[in-house]
């Protein structure tokens, strides 16, 4: 990195970092081995905590180790904020945990355009996330199964998972253009969420296409969406709730309209 950055040469007033990880390390470097001595911000959506890993040892001291040393860490919610405060709690005394309470501010995650106008060609079900334990892949594959043995009107499309299963269907995109134009033919889209979810860059995709999303009634989302929006579940309710949206153009338009009066608000320029 000393040879990389080529202090002599170079001047270095901010340094990002998106890994707290290795940002204590990056500190002591600029400050002990350079002449420079730059204000460090950063971001995390990450943290090692036990509702995300599946692993005995894990990397938190280290993430705060880091973030001790930025003016400012973004995290993509408050309830990121509070959950990753509610850790430390148990490992750092009351000042330290004052001091990352300063720290640590959300950094809502944009959007690029808003377009609320969808098209959706029939009972579409959109899955755009990816194929993991904290995504709730295989429960939400339960579900699938479950409302398949109910009707069999419905298709789920998928962007980054296989499901071998006769109502699914994966799809092929190539950029980000033929992506959103997809998103508009979906009639609803789904996250399944249990423990653990960053700020879904997924879900607001869908949502500035004008394609409602049923979501966890926990987590960010209603930090995302609004605590009164009419798609947010309970673990009981959640294939009810699709199917009222499948069968129901007013459940769907209600929900668009709620979301249409703060949409703008999740373009990167807001």
């Amino acid at each position: 990195i000393i040879k990389a950055i080529d202090f002599r040469h170079n001047d270095f007033d901010i340094v990002y970092s998106h890994l707290p990880e290795h940002t204590l390390q990056l500190s002591n470097l600029f400050n002990n081995e350079t002449n420079i001595s730059p204000k460090i911000v950063g971001y995390c959506h990450w943290f090692e905590v036990p509702e995300n890993t599946a692993y005995s040892k894990t990397m938190l001291k280290h993430n705060i180790a880091g973030m001790l040393e930025m003016d400012e860490c973004g995290v993509n919610s408050e309830w990121l904020k509070d959950l990753v405060l509610d850790k430390v709690t148990e490992l750092y005394h009351p000042r330290i945990v004052r001091r990352l309470e300063e720290i640590i501010q959300p950094h809502y995650l944009g959007i690029d355009k808003v377009d609320m106008k969808s098209t959706p060609s029939g009972n579409n079900i959109i899955f755009n996330h990816r194929d993991n334990e904290d995504t709730g892949f295989r429960w939400f594959i339960k579900q699938m199964d479950k409302l398949y043995e109910k009707r069999k009107d419905f298709t789920v499309y998928t962007t980054l998972a296989d499901i071998d299963r006769p109502y699914a269907q994966r799809m092929k995109i190539h950029n980000r253009d033929e992506y959103l134009k997809f998103l508009k033919t979906m009639r609803v889209g789904v996250g399944c969420f249990a423990k653990y979810s960053a700020w879904s860059i997924a879900t607001t995709d869908s949502l500035s296409m004008g394609v409602p999303y049923v979501l966890p009634n926990k987590l960010c989302y209603p930090e995302m969406v609004g605590e009164k929006y009419p798609l947010l579940y309970d673990t009981k309710e959640f294939t009810d709730k699709i199917e009222k949206v499948l069968d129901s153009d007013d459940v769907r338009d209600s929900a668009i309209k709620y979301l249409k009066k703060d949409i703008d608000s999740f373009k990167w320029e807001s």
